[in-house]
């Protein structure tokens, strides 16, 4: 019996064709089938409304989009985070994108832009880093026109962790309720100890969510296999487009159910639905 490489085929197709400047790839496959659908969505006139919720960055700042360079005049980019907005202001302009920046909070969307405003949201690993994740996917849900569509990474919930991460973490989640009822100890602790909340949502609440909310899920996967993440930091375009077509093919292979403990992300794809005319 032959063997299918019709999906890895059409993968290296799909990155060749699109344009994209392949010699910036951001750092997971999950982030990297992000770019490749928002790709897709760029039109040939006009430009996309765009919003990067938690797209501020001190390290690695503006990662995202520096794919996206030879489309910049076809986007109208905002972003939005709580800190580091001047390196990601600098790293923009030095890849010719205009950008608005505004410091504020993922649960405040609709009171900072009004409802209805953009045609794409993007979010990249920022869910895990709030503790009522339903309600910052809500605020995107209502920044986007009828039809738009929602875009978001993030660690998943699914994944089997070991006991001293788990333990790690469990501590920071720990830190983090406990500044939130005495925020002066944010203050004491700050360049020793994090506030993020860090949990990801497993699979199945994340899709369960966006229903509820109306949206239609386009796509709703597991990404990045956890025994060769680490290795990611040195890789190339090449490298991390072949992880992504082994994970996208491994999916297929397995009927569209891979045991999610193998997998440290997920990805979101989902619509709002269309205003009947």
């Amino acid at each position: 019996m032959g063997v299918d490489l019709s999906r890895p085929r059409s993968l290296f197709e799909e990155a060749e064709s699109s344009g994209l400047d392949l010699s910036h790839v951001p750092g997971n496959t999950a982030k990297l089938r992000l770019l490749l659908d928002l790709r897709r969505l760029i039109p040939e006139e006009g430009a996309l409304d765009v919003l990067d919720v938690g797209g501020g960055g001190k390290f690695s700042p503006f990662e995202l989009w520096a794919p996206l360079a030879p489309f910049a005049g076809r986007l109208r980019l905002s972003g939005i985070d709580v800190a580091h907005l001047e390196p990601v202001e600098r790293r923009a302009r030095e890849l010719g994108f205009p950008i608005e920046l505004t410091r504020g909070s993922a649960l405040r969307l609709r009171e900072t832009y009004g409802p209805e405003r953009f045609d794409v949201v993007v979010s990249t690993q920022v869910l895990e880093h709030i503790r009522d994740w339903p309600a910052a996917l809500r605020e995107m849900r209502d920044v986007l026109r009828p039809g738009g569509t929602l875009l978001v990474t993030c660690d998943s919930g699914d994944l089997e962790r070991p006991v001293d991460e788990r333990a790690r973490l469990a501590g920071k989640r720990g830190y983090a309720r406990l500044v939130e009822a005495v925020p002066t100890l944010r203050r004491a602790g700050r360049g020793l100890l994090s506030g993020d909340w860090e949990l990801g949502p497993t699979r199945a609440d994340v899709g369960r969510v966006a229903r509820e909310l109306g949206l239609e899920v386009e796509r709703l996967a597991w990404y990045g296999l956890r025994d060769v993440k680490p290795a990611q930091a040195g890789a190339g375009a090449g490298t991390r487009l072949a992880w992504l077509a082994l994970e996208e093919t491994l999916e297929a292979e397995l009927g569209r159910e891979p045991p999610g403990e193998l997998y440290r992300l997920l990805y979101l794809r989902a619509r709002t639905p269309t205003t009947s005319p």
